[in-house]
């Protein structure tokens, strides 16, 4: 059957604790801890764990078994209703399994960094804290998805999510309140949007990288305090972009369509007079090919024109806005 267990202070696990075909629920108004080596392990199928305390401390487990374990579509979830929460190697797991971590202290961090997964299942995570997740050491997860929020700025605490992938990872959603996103995995799939606030940056590493038309990116806050994005694979041809998604900072905006066009100027053209000896101005009709899925399309999108002519020495880009320098080698403007 099921196993239920509460106490208003600490509730610390030193033994093995497990419900063969059951579920297990533990509530502490203190510390919830695991203890390195031992375990809480839950029926399978149909089953959850559901460990909750102020402050929460998984130890280490094994890949065999690991410290907050259920099996099957077992579901986990771990909560703390006022302080941070920590996770070690092999801290939970779960086969099919979604699980759930939330922590509305300040921190959901992990003690180890050395690329063996604290949290484990082929379904989703699910992370949640008032302040960061990862900031210390990224947390290493084996896991079909994983969405994440961080920050709160209602309660003054800052937000990051730093994540290290183990083998493929998709992320189905991430957002930071004023705190850095910074994933590195094998490989990537952005298929929902990641979101920043603040003077934030989102950086993605991956030996591939995929984005979905559904996987926009926003860093910082759009209308004011800026942002940037960094996406580096380390593969040739490892990234791969739907022409839906957009990239956003409050610089502007540009289209995965932008991105894959290869004639990015079709049908731009001079709509001016020829130029001449007597008529050195230049009207051209700058038209990006940017037919995104979403109907949004780049905006702020910086053009260099080369002329060909004029003052060679001068080959910092100038600016194009009339009446500027009339012997520019390189014209710079935007298309806004």
């Amino acid at each position: 059957g099921s196993l239920e267990a509460g106490a208003t202070g600490d509730i610390m696990v030193d033994a093995i604790v497990q419900s063969q075909t059951g579920s297990i629920r533990m509530v502490a108004g203190g510390v919830l801890s695991v203890s390195n080596g031992h375990q809480v392990s839950a029926g399978g199928d149909g089953t959850s764990i559901s460990i909750t305390g102020d402050t929460v401390d998984i130890g280490t487990g094994n890949a065999a078994a690991k410290s907050i374990q259920n099996s099957g579509s077992g579901t986990v979830t771990i909560s703390t209703s006022g302080g941070d929460l920590s996770v070690d190697d092999y801290s939970v797991g779960g086969e099919t399994g979604l699980i759930t971590i939330n922590s509305a202290g300040d921190l959901i961090e992990q003690f180890s960094g050395n690329s063996i997964a604290s949290i484990t299942t082929t379904n989703q995570v699910s992370l949640t804290s008032c302040g960061a997740i990862g900031e210390a050491g990224a947390i290493d997860i084996s896991a079909g998805s994983v969405t994440a929020s961080a920050g709160d700025d209602s309660m003054g605490s800052d937000g990051g999510v730093y994540l290290n992938g183990i083998g493929t990872l998709t992320l189905s959603g991430i957002t930071s309140e004023n705190g850095d996103v910074d994933v590195t995995a094998d490989s990537l799939v952005v298929d929902q949007a990641i979101t920043t606030t603040g003077e934030t940056s989102v950086t993605l590493f991956g030996d591939t990288i995929q984005f979905g038309a559904d996987g926009d990116v926003t860093a910082g806050d759009v209308n004011g305090t800026p942002g940037s994005i960094n996406v580096d694979t380390d593969v040739d041809s490892g990234l791969t972009i739907d022409n839906g998604t957009i990239f956003k900072t409050s610089a502007g905006q540009v289209s995965g369509a932008l991105i894959n066009s290869t004639d990015p100027f079709k049908d731009s053209g001079p709509t001016g007079d020829a130029l001449s000896d007597s008529n050195r101005i230049a009207t051209i009709a700058v038209l990006l090919e940017d037919n995104s899925d979403s109907g949004l399309q780049s905006t702020n999108v910086g053009i260099q024109i080369n002329w060909g002519e004029g003052d060679t020495s001068e080959n910092d880009p100038q600016d194009g806005d009339p009446p500027g320098d009339d012997r520019a080698y390189v014209v710079d403007s935007y298309v806004t």
